[in-house]
């Protein structure tokens, strides 16, 4: 699972991770399944155009492959290749190679506005 967290204060953040590495560090037991991205409202929108969430919706729906996304997104295939790219870097999406087409599949997301 992937927490996605918008927040007005990066700085305040920071601070958290700061503390988190401390006790990483010290050798303290820091348990968690869920890995957060924290980004501010600009940030967020820069990286989640309309055409992303679209994506990611019609991935989690169980699109197949690259090119049906492409197909039932009504996009050229180099513009979604290139999301899916851009979204597996952030890990929002895997893909695996299955003999000639790369299928996307979605982590769970969780978004919270703090």
């Amino acid at each position: 699972m992937v927490k996605i967290k918008i927040v007005s204060d990066m700085g305040k953040e920071m601070k958290k991770s700061d503390e988190l590495l401390r006790k990483i560090q010290k050798g303290e037991e820091v348990k968690s399944k869920v890995r957060s991205i924290v980004f501010t409202p600009e940030s967020f929108a820069s990286a989640f155009s309309p055409e992303r969430i679209k994506l990611l919706i019609a991935v989690r729906a169980g699109v197949h492959s690259i090119k049906e996304l492409a197909e039932k997104l009504h996009r050229p295939y180099e513009a979604v290749h290139r999301d899916v790219k851009y979204l597996e870097g952030l890990q929002l999406l895997q893909t695996e190679k299955t003999e000639k087409i790369r299928v996307p599949t979605a982590q769970k997301i969780e978004a919270v506005l703090a």
